[in-house]
């Protein structure tokens, strides 16, 4: 079964811990639980209800030497290709193990309804940053940091499609291509906020 295709299973009738996130940074590997404490419907104006869940996040730390943690407050988005996406803000060296929070939506949590939830990771902290390298971002060569770059494989095969039709004896064109590359990096330095691949979806039973 292709790992896209892997889902947790929610059991709404639980008061218990559910896995929801799982993934791998700076050597760590950690995963976040949801436990569903309370539920009722809210109507804020007439005919229009919605079902508001009192929740809390935990983050479990398994392996690895940092310690991953909360630091913020967790956001909605139904406007995705799931019922809700929640995007929990994660950081290393934080040590804040769990979190309250109100997940309001206008369908009920039933059977089928699917939840993308998202650790958004955040930078090393300032007052660290000059004596930690971050892997994600950086690879030390003595004195020199190399930047790291990550590609999906679309970007990848776009960037070699174009970089195989640039003419090399046309200047402006190799270094308007450079400073495309240039822009690209400083936007997607270390890659996304969630490594290559990590189970993220969930799924109401």
């Amino acid at each position: 079964m292709a790992h896209e295709n892997l889902r947790f299973n929610l059991d709404t009738s639980s008061d218990k811990y559910q896995p929801i996130f799982g993934n791998q940074e700076l050597g760590t590997f950690f995963m976040i639980y949801m436990q569903i404490i309370s539920y009722k419907q809210v109507e804020y104006s007439p005919g229009i209800i919605t079902h508001s869940y009192e929740v809390k996040f935990k983050i479990q730390n398994f392996r690895g030497a940092i310690t991953m943690g909360f630091n913020g407050v967790p956001t909605i988005n139904s406007n995705t290709g799931h019922d809700i996406q929640i995007k929990l803000p994660v950081s290393p060296f934080s040590s804040k193990a769990e979190i309250p929070y109100i997940i309001n939506s206008t369908k009920k949590l039933e059977k089928g309804f699917t939840i993308d939830s998202i650790a958004v990771i955040n930078s090393i902290p300032s007052n660290i940053a000059n004596s930690y390298i971050d892997p994600r971002k950086f690879q030390r060569n003595g004195d020199t940091l190399d930047a790291v770059i990550t590609l999906d494989n679309d970007e990848r095969n776009t960037f070699l499609e174009n970089l195989e039709r640039l003419d090399l004896n046309d200047t402006p064109k190799v270094e308007a291509a450079i400073n495309k590359v240039i822009s690209y990096m400083s936007e997607n330095l270390g890659g996304g906020g969630n490594g290559i691949c990590c189970p993220r979806i969930s799924v109401v039973i």
